[in-house]
């Protein structure tokens, strides 16, 4: 299992998810209603999971035609 806890700026409250992938599957993270309205602005997330071999990257595409990414292991 993932747990994922998301953050935002203006205070300290989350809201957590938890999600289950199968073998050599992937999950990709995109900002539903609930967490525009929750985050508002901007925020963050935590990802925790008891597999080593969870990976992750995340990209993100300015209006200006910068991008910037990073990636976890």
């Amino acid at each position: 299992m993932i747990s994922l806890t998301f953050y935002r700026k203006e205070d300290s409250s989350t809201i957590s998810r938890d999600i289950t992938l199968k073998a050599f599957s992937e999950f990709r993270l995109t900002l539903d209603a609930d967490l525009i309205n929750f985050l508002k602005d901007d925020g963050w997330v935590t990802i925790k999971s008891n597999n080593p071999y969870i990976q992750g990257f995340y990209f993100i595409f300015h209006s200006s035609g910068s991008v910037a990414g990073d990636h976890f292991f």
